[in-house]
């Protein structure tokens, strides 16, 4: 490989998505979005880093207490910001429906638009002792495993990301390997040949949403793009 491609693989090409400290250049993660920060108990995509640090961790450093809880108050003070350009009510209903019907609202209902949970990569089984057991989801969204069970900091699982201001994010799913959300519902993502918009990375695609008529599809972007 050239210098430019090994730097392409750490830098992930437009700053949405990095190779993480311990990770690999071959599974990049989505940089996180800190507006939905409060409504999950994780912060990055396998659920390495809780927003609650656990006391019994030992650090070679410690900032002051005022100061870390002052950053905690602001981050969990944060929203995203809303479309000011939603599509009219009587489409919102109907693309409600459509989420409604086809979204698993045990991971994605309302109103935070997650569970705040952590769902299983492909591949995995957690033991029954699991010290998280309350906070995972025995169920898999069939995304790439490489992320979460090929690097040194891989749990096994994939946090369910809030939905809440999906309109404005540069990339989406834990890789950010698909660039927009009607890449996300386009069935030519399972063709061999297809390139993705986002990172270009060595797993394969998720494939929920992929059967939806164009005009639920249409019905559905545009509730989400009102979230």
């Amino acid at each position: 490989m050239s210098t430019d491609q090994v730097m392409g693989l750490f830098n992930g090409g437009d700053g949405a998505v990095a190779a993480r400290f311990n990770g690999s250049p071959w599974h990049q993660t989505k940089i996180p979005d800190l507006h939905i920060l409060r409504y999950s108990r994780y912060i990055d995509a396998t659920g390495t880093h809780r927003f609650v640090a656990d006391q019994q961790r030992k650090s070679f450093y410690r900032y002051a207490d005022g100061l870390l809880y002052s950053i905690g108050v602001y981050l969990m003070s944060l929203e995203p910001a809303k479309n000011p350009n939603p599509a009219p009510p009587a489409r919102l209903a109907e693309g409600r429906k459509i989420f409604d019907r086809e979204v698993c609202l045990n991971s994605h209902s309302a109103p935070d638009y997650t569970s705040g949970k952590l769902t299983l990569a492909m591949g995995y089984k957690p033991p029954d002792d699991h010290p998280d057991r309350e906070m995972i989801l025995r169920m898999t969204a069939r995304l790439d495993p490489g992320l979460a069970l090929q690097t040194r900091k891989g749990t096994g699982f994939y946090k369910i990301p809030s939905l809440r201001g999906v309109w404005y994010r540069p990339r989406l799913l834990h890789d950010g390997s698909v660039a927009i959300l009607e890449e996300l519902f386009n069935p030519a993502r399972l063709h061999p040949d297809h390139v993705p918009g986002g990172w270009k990375g060595q797993g394969g695609p998720a494939r929920f949403g992929l059967s939806l008529k164009e005009k639920e599809k249409a019905d559905l972007l545009a509730f989400l793009r009102s979230l």
